[in-house]
């Protein structure tokens, strides 16, 4: 079966131009994205390349190239010499996406892996945590530019991350964790000082993460504080809790490489790398806390924030905590600037807020889901929050 597939705007194309990118993640599929909408208002006909015939260069691409013709070419790098050897043959102008492969002349636009590992510090710094870790593999180039980063703003605030690189046999060829590395893990894990921040390179990472501190009875986020990256929304939504995860700009890689590749092919000279910063954290519920070492209040946030549809006592909770409805309401005070009806008021309208940008769900539907007991009081009491309704909220997004 092709891998392949192909649009044409309505009116008559004037270039074409293959896009080859296997779309294996979220990440990948935005630069599709970005590169076919540049493509489509330019009135571009496109053809798309979906397998993974790029990181082992051989006979299949060979064929594509000489099959299915091209303008001008916009593909995703891997560090073979082969691939540069590919497309010169064509004679055709091309761009690479995410890597430069070696002896490549062209254009490369690509994440500034770099910025990526400074917004993961900042964010983890934001929540008042004081020890950290990362865990990826640390010799490839894109995880080495994100620990770079990540490293040099936890260094400015007195702060050294504890690192646990994923190799074999930590991991098998997929990077799925093995049976020897859940054991690793779930022993450095126990060992970490806490409460602690993690920064994982990408979600699935983040998400074998999520499962281990389950395995290992660790609360997230209230002893560990999850941060993955790429924003790809099924990796997130399926762990429990929720991942937080820094957005990637893919639309804009995409859409980038493909002026670039016009600009080409009117004869202009393409630009030098170009490197998109991230587009901030997606804030989800494994990383909403504030770093507290306080064991009764740490069970009061985790009951409020697991509890976020019910309704929720100020008593209820305290109980939950092994405290008094009095020491609960002078800790939160103490040690939040605020009540344990204004942390529960919180964690509702920052659920509706993610519900609202996530899906298409009625505003009745969400206003009970979070646990308001009508529209009206749910609407009122977001607008005072947020500063604005949640229709308007959910239209900017």
């Amino acid at each position: 079966m092709s891998g392949y597939t192909s649009a044409v705007s309505q009116s008559a194309p004037r270039l074409t131009i293959g896009v080859l990118i296997h779309t294996a993640n979220a990440f990948h599929r935005d630069l599709v994205r970005g590169a076919t909408a540049y493509a489509y208002d330019r009135r571009m006909r496109v053809w798309i390349e979906q397998r993974d015939v790029l990181s082992r260069p051989g006979s299949d691409l060979s064929m594509i190239l000489r099959t299915r013709l091209a303008d001008g070419y916009m593909f995703q790098g891997h560090p073979h010499a082969a691939l540069t050897a590919a497309f010169a043959e064509t004679g055709k102008p091309a761009v690479a996406l995410t890597w430069r492969p070696p002896g490549f002349t062209g254009p490369m636009i690509a994440l500034d892996d770099h910025a990526l590992g400074m917004e993961a510090g900042r964010h983890l710094l934001d929540r008042g945590l004081a020890h950290m870790g990362f865990i990826g593999n640390p010799k490839a180039h894109w995880v080495e530019s994100r620990l770079a980063g990540f490293t040099n703003v936890l260094a400015s605030a007195g702060c050294t991350p504890k690192i646990f690189p994923l190799r074999r046999p930590i991991v098998d060829q997929s990077f799925v964790l093995t049976d020897v590395g859940r054991r690793e893990l779930r022993h450095w894990l126990r060992r970490m000082p806490k409460p602690a921040g993690l920064f994982m390179v990408d979600d699935f990472d983040a998400s074998q993460i999520a499962q281990i501190c389950a395995e290992a009875s660790i609360a997230v986020p209230e002893e560990v504080a999850i941060l993955g990256s790429d924003n790809d929304p099924f990796q997130c939504e399926i762990s429990y809790p929720p991942l937080s995860s820094i957005r990637l700009p893919g639309f804009g890689i995409g859409f980038e490489a493909a002026r670039q590749l016009d600009r080409m092919l009117a004869g202009e000279i393409g630009s030098d790398d170009i490197r998109l910063p991230p587009l901030g954290v997606a804030m989800r519920r494994s990383t909403e806390l504030v770093a507290i070492e306080d064991p009764a209040m740490v069970a009061a946030l985790r009951f409020i924030r697991d509890g976020t549809h019910e309704t929720m006592p100020v008593a209820t909770i305290a109980a939950a905590a092994g405290i008094s409805r009095r020491a609960l309401e002078q800790r939160f005070q103490k040690l939040l600037g605020r009540t344990p009806l204004d942390e529960i008021r919180r964690v509702r309208i920052a659920s509706a807020q993610r519900l609202l940008l996530e899906t298409d769900r009625p505003l009745a539907d969400i206003a009970r889901f979070v646990g308001f007991a009508s529209d009206t009081s749910f609407c009122t009491v977001f607008r005072r929050v947020v500063g604005r309704s949640p229709g308007q909220y959910r239209a900017g997004r």
